[in-house]
């Protein structure tokens, strides 16, 4: 009976930890932290000038790869859900696959530019032992970016395509 008793505490603090996700603001670069959904691998941030923004967490649990979108709070640098999208592994393990091959230089754009109203993008690849990059343009990214800035377009326009999986929670 103890053991049922565990496993049923277990389920519902998934549960509720699900829940937090899906209903409390966290920032943009703070993790979510489930059991079982796997490290995040890609973060991408989309945020237009004029209609709601979205994040993309692309998270890999062994050999297999989950992608699970969040809404940017209307006015704010805050996320809120995390709605699992279903997608087969192959693809997400491709998009990791490509980032990491890309070579850049991290120097960012200082061409003196200023702007208002434009879409942003920022694009974290996380990898073990705490190491990352994060990377954030607008509109147009710094000449150098160039490859990782397609590479973000073609995931948007993936991720975009995906329904969500209501099996999720």
């Amino acid at each position: 009976m103890a053991s049922r008793s565990r496993e049923y505490l277990k389920r519902e603090e998934h549960l509720a930890n699900i829940r937090r996700a899906q209903t409390e603001c966290r920032s943009i670069a703070e993790d979510v932290c489930i059991t079982g959904i796997g490290l995040r691998r890609i973060q991408l941030v989309h945020s237009p000038s004029f209609s709601d923004g979205c994040a993309w967490d692309v998270r890999q649990l062994s050999e297999q790869w989950f992608v699970y979108r969040s809404k940017i709070q209307e006015g704010t640098d805050s996320l809120i859900g995390y709605d699992r999208l279903l997608s087969p592994p192959d693809p997400l393990n491709r998009m990791f696959d490509r980032l990491c091959s890309i070579d850049i230089p991290i120097a960012p754009d200082l061409s003196g530019m200023v702007g208002l109203d434009g879409d942003s993008f920022e694009l974290a690849i996380c990898g073990d032992m705490f190491s990352s990059i994060r990377l954030k343009w607008w509109c147009d990214p710094p000449a150098q970016w160039q490859q990782i800035a397609n590479a973000a377009t073609d995931m948007i326009a993936y991720f975009k395509s995906l329904d969500v999986d209501s099996s999720f929670a």
